[in-house]
């Protein structure tokens, strides 16, 4: 299976996630707590796959390496979204601190 099939199936599975978080709010929060799930596994195959690049070939693929910001900023939008709503404060407050 080519790693951009896998790229595909996790982006669309994180705009699934997100569209049920804000389509149905009964199912909001198990779909916040499913995209910081995904969202971690994400960066975390991101970094295996950064030290390959680094490592192994020696090369840096700039398309990779803008995958990479673009699931980590996922990541970070989605546990600051969980933590929004579960504290109840203002986005601002929660990155802050």
């Amino acid at each position: 299976i080519p790693l951009a099939l896998w790229g595909f199936v996790g982006y669309l599975a994180t705009l699934t996630l997100a569209l049920i978080a804000w389509q149905f709010p009964d199912r909001a929060r198990e779909a916040r707590v499913a995209l910081v799930g995904l969202g971690s596994v994400c960066v975390a195959v991101d970094v295996a796959l950064l030290v390959i690049m680094v490592q192994v070939i020696h090369y840096l693929c700039p398309l990779c390496l803008l995958t990479y910001l673009i699931n980590f900023g996922l990541l970070v939008a989605a546990v600051t979204a969980y933590l929004v709503t579960n504290t109840g404060r203002s986005a601002w407050f929660v990155v802050r601190h």
